[in-house]
């Protein structure tokens, strides 16, 4: 599935994510992409879009939300650190 945020009118950020069921972690939301466009980096769109990816997750029935991100990203990674 993909979600994305809008602002004055423009997709600024896109998540793209699925529930999945894991014999090892139950119900989960898996995150496969989280984009925020690059001059809208730091505006807070992406923390926005996360927040409701974590209430979807919850609204689920959730017992985990996931990331699926290579280590490479580093930027991302510590977006991802930084918003727990």
């Amino acid at each position: 599935m993909l979600a994305f945020l809008e602002f004055d009118g423009e997709v600024c950020a896109v998540a793209g994510y699925r529930f999945l069921e894991s014999l090892f972690s139950g119900k989960i939301s898996l995150r496969r992409h989280l984009v925020t466009r690059e001059g809208d980096r730091s505006r807070g769109f992406g923390g926005e879009l996360l927040d409701w990816l974590i209430k979807q997750a919850r609204e689920h029935d959730c017992e985990n939300l996931e990331l699926d991100s290579g280590v490479e990203r580093f930027d991302a990674h510590r977006f991802y650190l930084l918003s727990e």
